[in-house]
């Protein structure tokens, strides 16, 4: 609901053309039955994963990590 909410987003500018915005997520889960994350960067680090793969993606996703996402590090 969040990215839809924010691509309902549009703005005119000072001179009348339309900004549109969107927004792309990351999501990665420490819970069980998971991946297991034992350092705090390790679990941003597989988040900025996430983002760049949904930016790579066409911009305007989520994307949830997993193994198989290419490394941006």
């Amino acid at each position: 609901r969040l990215k839809d909410c924010v691509s309902a987003i549009s703005y005119q500018s000072e001179n009348g053309s339309e900004i549109k915005v969107t927004v792309s997520i990351g999501v990665v889960s420490n819970m069980d039955g998971g991946e297991r994350f034992d350092h705090q960067a390790d679990l941003v680090r597989a988040a900025d994963q996430a983002l760049y793969a949904a930016k790579h993606a066409g911009r305007n996703q989520i994307v949830v990590w997993n193994k198989s996402l290419p490394s941006v590090y």
